[in-house]
Formats: C-alpha cells, sequence, structure tokens
C-alpha cells in the first residue's frame, strides 16, 4: 500500500473530491482526519473508511476560520500522533460571473473559500509536516490555469491557489517538505451539478464537451488517484507541480 503508516488531514471531506481522496487514501493504508463546516457528511465518510477496515477522524469546523483550522491540525495530531500529508480541498463558487457583474463581496468569499483557506491550513500544518518531511497537496482548477468565460471570481482564486503552490515549493523545499497541487478540469461534484444540469437542458453542454478530448468522463476517483500519486514515495521529487486531471484540456492551452 502506497500511504501505510501516514496521516492525513483532507479538507472538505465529506463530500466530492474530498471525500473521494480520503477514502482511497484510506484503501492505500493511510489513517485519514476529514474536516468540514457540516459534520454530518464527515461522520458518513469516516463510517465508510470504518466500515472498510481503515482508521478516520471527523473534526467539523470551517478552513477559512484560524481557530478552526488549528483545531483541525490539532485534533489531528492529537488523535494519530503526527501530521504526514495535508490536503487542502475545501472551497466553493459563488457565482459565475463578468467582473462588472461580480459584486465585490462575492469576490472576498471566493477569495476566502478558495485561497485563505489553502494559506491558514498549510500555514498552521507547517510545523507537523516539517517533523515528517510530510506534503501538501492543493486541489485547485484548471480555471486557475487557463481563463474561462464568466468565472472570474473561482479562476482567479484558484490562479492564487496555482501560485500559492509554486511559492511555498521553494520556501520549504529544503526542509523537505513538499506541496503540490491539482488541476481538475470539469468532474461532476456537489459544487456544481445544479450547473452541469443546466448546461445540459440548454445544450451549452456540448461545447463544454468538445472543449474536453476525452471528453466529460472525468471522476472524483481519478482525482483521488492523482492525490495518492503525490501524497506517496513515488512522487518523491515531485514538487512545486500542477497535475492536471483534464481529458486533455490542458494540452489546448
Amino acid at each position: 500500500m502506497l500511504l501505510q503508516n501516514r496521516v492525513a488531514l483532507v479538507t472538505g471531506g465529506g463530500s466530492g473530491f474530498g471525500r473521494a481522496i480520503a477514502l482511497r487514501f484510506a484503501q492505500e493504508g493511510a489513517r485519514v482526519a476529514v474536516s468540514g463546516r457540516r459534520r454530518a457528511p464527515l461522520d458518513a465518510t469516516v463510517d465508510a473508511i470504518r466500515k472498510a477496515g481503515g482508521e478516520a477522524l471527523a473534526i467539523a469546523g470551517d478552513a477559512t476560520v484560524e481557530a478552526d483550522v488549528e483545531a483541525m491540525v490539532r485534533g489531528t495530531v492529537e488523535r494519530f500522533g503526527a501530521l504526514d500529508v495535508l490536503v487542502n480541498n475545501a472551497g466553493a463558487v459563488f457565482g459565475r460571473v463578468t467582473a462588472e457583474e461580480c459584486a465585490p463581496d462575492d469576490l472576498r468569499r471566493t477569495l476566502e473559500a478558495n485561497l485563505m483557506s489553502a494559506f491558514l491550513c498549510s500555514r498552521a500544518a507547517l510545523p507537523a509536516l516539517r517533523r515528517r518531511r510530510g506534503s501538501i497537496i492543493n486541489v485547485a482548477s484548471m480555471g486557475g490555469l487557463k481563463a474561462q468565460r464568466r468565472h472570474l471570481p473561482y479562476s482567479v482564486a484558484k490562479a492564487a491557489v496555482v501560485h500559492m503552490t509554486k511559492c511555498m515549493a521553494l520556501d520549504h523545499a529544503a526542509e523537505g517538505i513538499r506541496i503540490n497541487c491539482i488541476c481538475p478540469a470539469y468532474i461532476e461534484t456537489d459544487i456544481n451539478r445544479d450547473h452541469l444540469a443546466r448546461m445540459r437542458r440548454s445544450g451549452e453542454i456540448r461545447e463544454l464537451e468538445r472543449a474536453h478530448p476525452l471528453g466529460l468522463g472525468g471522476t472524483p476517483e481519478d482525482v483521488a488517484a492523482a492525490a495518492v500519486y503525490l501524497a506517496s514515495p513515488q512522487a518523491r521529487w515531485n514538487t512545486g507541480c500542477c497535475l492536471p486531471v483534464d481529458g486533455g484540456v490542458s494540452a489546448t492551452i
């Protein structure tokens, strides 16, 4: 197993990419803490891991609140004795708009949910990761690499996550901490399910399908597989990497 005896904290671990990553990490031998604002989905993830014979912990909290973030890291270390991998997956979309249509508060909220959450969690986890020469995996987006129409707040926030990944990778390489990110393209999750349903009804989905050379066949499990690789010894010489999981979209940039 690729993550035997590792300890991981996955933010946003109650659904979507976070749940898939937590389940796959546990399958690969990791002990996993999952965090998020809503307790019930976290408990469901933990129950699934435990039923499969793994060890898991749910920690309710808001990744944009510094005190909550510190409690997440502290709770993980107290329960499992260490922290090897942080997965910054928590995020949100507040509107699909142009700059003119975007309320300033919506941009602030989007940056808070996607960028500040990853910054706060990384900052809090670094002392524990330093002791284990661990790693951070940020879940960014293809929107952080490639501009999209009517996605200004989310794309700007994820582009900042991509650049933060590279800056932190340089800052902490000498300490043996690897910091990478994953850039998924359109994969259906709770965060975009309603939007994709509207696109199917309007026929806009065909243009989106054409933008993905392999079609819209991606799943959260594809993102989880990428996360396992980046967390494992197989990626020991990867830092500052932005790994697309995108059905070929990045080849069109």
